[in-house]
């Protein structure tokens, strides 16, 4: 998938503007496959075998706060990020009151729902088994609609790439 390569090359241009951090061999996207029950779309799983997720800090957040360590959990909860492996793991099997309950929602929608991304707004966007990109827009008494908003995941990784971090939902 070239994307990757476009998505290293802008990546090295940003220099310290971003956290996506080379994979390491402790979770494999198998291990992360067998246990959500869903092989990953060939280009979703090509992303996830060089990064194990990772983000741009948005372009609000200053130079002086990038580059002091102290600030990377708050960096990463105000920018739009790729979860990683863990993570999706985490959120797909998280069943608490005042969370998604993805499982519960691929039953009433009848197709597999796979967080792989949270916006800077908090809000979760999945992928399906045919790597489209629906988002997550919660609605009154806890009710969810998943809107379609990419096509597939290499649209999605374009602008994303493109934007430096910045989608349009």
């Amino acid at each position: 998938m070239k994307n990757i390569s476009e998505l290293i090359l802008a990546l090295n241009s940003l220099k310290s503007r971003h956290y996506f951090f080379i994979r390491e061999n402790l979770q494999t996207i198998k291990q992360t496959e067998k246990k959500i029950s869903l092989k990953f779309p060939k280009d979703i799983s090509e992303f996830y075998s060089i990064y194990n997720g990772g983000f741009i800090p948005d372009s609000l957040i200053s130079e002086k706060k990038i580059s002091d360590g102290r600030f990377y959990d708050e960096i990463e909860w105000e920018s739009n990020s790729f979860l990683n492996l863990e993570d999706i793991i985490y959120y797909y099997n998280l069943d608490e009151e005042n969370s998604i309950n993805f499982k519960q929602e691929e039953k009433l929608n009848s197709k597999r729902l796979i967080p792989f991304f949270r916006t800077k707004e908090q809000e979760f966007l999945v992928f399906t088994e045919n790597s489209l990109i629906l988002w997550a827009k919660e609605m009154e008494n806890n009710q969810i609609s998943w809107i379609n908003v990419y096509p597939n995941f290499e649209s999605f990784l374009n602008e994303y790439i493109k934007n430096e971090g910045e989608i349009s939902l």
